[in-house]
């Protein structure tokens, strides 16, 4: 028998949609949020817009924002004094706070409304970082090495043979919390112990430490 006529029909050609570039943040341009001619110390960001701020040499003490910085409050109802050095905020317990304070440590359990002092017998020589996340294991590194287990209620004596190279810009890995570094050391052991790490150079002075979240 004779073959039929031809398909004349054709697949019909559907076009992928173009995808949208992703917009690269203008990284040159920055607005000033609050808090003219403070001298900022520290920040903290919490969850849900809210900001902690510490100032020093003008005696203001701890700011809050709780719209982005859009506007703030000072918070310093029983802190022992308002030129702040650093501040510390858990991220599993955003209500908790630690202030340092002349080289004493002042802590926060209801996001700054009140604070403490912290019992200790030695002094805070750099900032508090947290061995974990809900703040109730923290490490003080100085001259003397400073650890608590409950929050800051206590704080116990760590013996380091390098501890005094610790004493500032400390901070930990967010990958492993155990794992510290300050300008000159490095800690795997949450504090424990420490080992210089190579020097930038005896004319070199390092004013901050920053460690990559992901590396």
């Amino acid at each position: 028998s004779a073959a039929g006529p031809a398909s004349t029909n054709t697949p019909a050609i559907v076009s992928s949609p173009t995808p949208t570039a992703t917009p690269t943040p203008n990284l040159a341009i920055w607005s000033h949020v609050g808090l003219a001619d403070e001298f900022i110390s520290d920040i903290e960001v919490g969850i849900g817009g809210i900001l902690y701020i510490s100032t020093n040499r003008n005696e203001h003490g701890v700011f809050k924002s709780v719209d982005n910085g859009e506007s703030w409050k000072a918070i310093n109802n029983g802190l022992g004094g308002l030129n702040i050095y650093s501040l510390t905020l858990a991220p599993a317990n955003p209500a908790m706070l630690y202030a340092r304070i002349e080289g004493q440590a002042w802590i926060s359990q209801d996001g700054g409304a009140t604070w403490l002092p912290s019992q200790s017998d030695y002094a805070f020589e750099s900032s508090i970082v947290l061995l974990s996340e809900d703040g109730l294991s923290a490490l003080a590194v100085g001259y003397l090495s400073l650890a608590t287990k409950d929050g800051g209620a206590s704080w116990s004596r760590l013996t380091s043979e390098y501890a005094y190279c610790a004493q500032s810009f400390l901070r930990n890995s967010s990958s492993n919390r155990n794992t510290l570094y300050s300008s000159e050391c490095k800690s795997t052991d949450g504090g424990i112990s420490w080992l210089p790490i190579a020097s930038v150079g005896a004319r070199y002075q390092v004013t901050c430490l920053k460690v990559a979240p992901a590396n």
